[in-house]
């Protein structure tokens, strides 16, 4: 790659202010929306597509998904160790066995590739993904076990990570690994499992420890903090900004401010607990998956 693809690698990273003092971090302070929503949207059922494969050992347990610029749609499944690819039409195109437990993935928006996190190896892996294969690329180590991972519109990382003494972070990182921020407050979080971004770069952070999502600045201020769902798990923001939650027995739609707008779909509309979500917002659809073989296809439409 020449010159001009480095240089804009490198400008890859978060758009933060300073440090604040630390006796100002996670404080509520005063933050509006730019519009303040209440809309409730429609889950309408646009189908489902199988993820087992021939050579899976136990039924398919999908902890996070992703749809990837080119389409395709990134699934990891925690019970066969297995990371899987399957294209825009569903159907399925290759797959890779892993050594450990793999958790959370995200995709980047700049190329086929896809982040994973292996918590008990503390490390991140860069996946390649092209027709019918999958390459495993960089590997970032983190300082302590690492679960949740999102990606930002300029590429840069977000990942929980758990430090000594059981003290979780969340780490802003360029796409090399290199730490620009931490996000941390003491006992703030207990087991963050997945992060959404916002179009401004705020966090939303699905807190299955203690029960809370939290909508926090990348400067450490927290916007809400949402604790109508008991085991949050996956989490994601419509293209109209609002954020929707996956707990056991259904998929939470908040405003910006934490309010409740409506419950989109129950575990009895789709047969299984909701745990994984991904979105796709040129269309609206996003996905729901869990403890299932099955991933079940919904758009979002206003009522």
């Amino acid at each position: 790659m020449g010159s001009g693809s480095s240089k804009k690698k490198e400008q890859v990273r978060w758009e933060v202010g300073d440090e604040p003092p630390e006796e100002n971090k996670f404080i509520n302070r005063e933050w509006k929306p730019k519009v303040i929503k209440l809309k409730k949207r429609r889950a309408i059922p646009e189908g489902m597509f199988g993820v087992k494969v021939l050579d899976d050992e136990f039924e398919c347990n999908i902890t996070s998904a992703a749809f990837l610029p080119t389409g395709d749609i990134f699934v990891v499944d925690q019970a066969n160790k297995k990371l899987k690819l399957f294209d825009k039409s569903y159907r399925f195109r290759a797959s890779a066995q892993v050594p450990s437990n793999p958790l959370s993935v995200c995709a980047v928006p700049n190329g086929p590739f896809a982040y994973v996190t292996f918590p008990a190896s503390c490390r991140i892996r860069q996946i390649e993904t092209n027709k019918n294969d999958m390459k495993r690329l960089e590997t970032i180590q983190t300082i302590g076990k690492c679960t949740a991972i999102a990606s930002n519109k300029f590429g840069g990382l977000a990942v929980a990570v758990n430090m000594t003494g059981n003290q979780w972070q969340i780490h802003l990182m360029n796409s090399s690994g290199k730490i620009q921020k931490r996000v941390h407050g003491e006992n703030l979080f207990l087991n963050p499992e997945h992060i959404a971004i916002t179009e401004d770069l705020n966090l939303v952070i699905s807190d299955r420890g203690n029960h809370t999502i939290y909508h926090i600045t990348p400067d450490g201020y927290v916007i809400f903090a949402y604790k109508e769902v008991k085991g949050p798990l996956d989490c994601f923001i419509d293209k109209l900004g609002y954020i929707y939650v996956s707990g056991p027995e259904k998929i939470h739609q908040l405003n910006e401010r934490g309010e409740k707008v409506s419950y989109v779909i129950s575990k009895a509309d789709i047969g299984f607990s909701p745990a994984a979500l991904a979105y796709r917002e040129k269309d609206d659809l996003f996905l729901v998956a869990g403890k299932s073989d099955k991933i079940k296809l919904y758009s979002l439409k206003n009522f």
